[in-house]
């Protein structure tokens, strides 16, 4: 009888697991994937008191205006590259993410990040503001899950495009 209920239990498992794992399939592919749609037409379209509320700090001043008139907002794979630490650092940026209450929030719950996401690193990375304001990564790629990229936003917005 022991052997019958241990059977039914990990059968129950089994289904549960599977049940989670179209949960999250539905949830990340399809409910994230037509919450991002509209997201090129929202790119320049900062809002910067809606996304304060999301995230709980005010953006960094300067964000709502790099949004605005940074032709790099708009672009997609590029690399920026910093060598204010005396060595050359590159990170790579597939796709900046619209500065919208709908977009930080989403992002927000697919990186798992508790500041404001900036960009994706088109690696399963995401590039966010945290609230110390400095600019970090997080990614399963990372030895620690997190890297510094920038002390603040402002560092982050003079990186250079490309190769210097």
């Amino acid at each position: 009888m022991d052997l019958e209920i241990f059977g039914q239990v990990l059968a129950l498992g089994f289904v549960a697991g599977l049940l989670a794992l179209l949960v999250a399939i539905v949830r990340f592919s399809i409910i994230s994937g037509a919450r991002a749609r509209g997201a090129a037409s929202r790119i320049r379209a900062p809002d910067v008191l809606a996304v304060e509320q999301v995230v709980g700090f005010a953006p960094p001043v300067a964000l709502a205006s790099f949004y605005l008139c940074s032709e790099l907002v708009a672009r997609r794979d590029v690399v920026l590259t910093d060598s204010s630490s005396g060595a050359l650092r590159r990170w790579s940026v597939s796709e900046f993410i619209p500065m919208t209450a709908l977009d930080v929030r989403e992002w927000r719950t697919i990186a798992g990040v508790d500041g404001l996401p900036l960009a994706s690193d088109g690696d399963k990375g995401v590039y966010y503001v945290a609230l110390d304001g400095s600019v970090q990564l997080k990614s399963p790629n990372l030895e620690g899950g997190r890297t510094l990229v920038a002390r603040s936003f402002d560092e982050f917005a003079h990186f250079n495009q490309g190769e210097p």
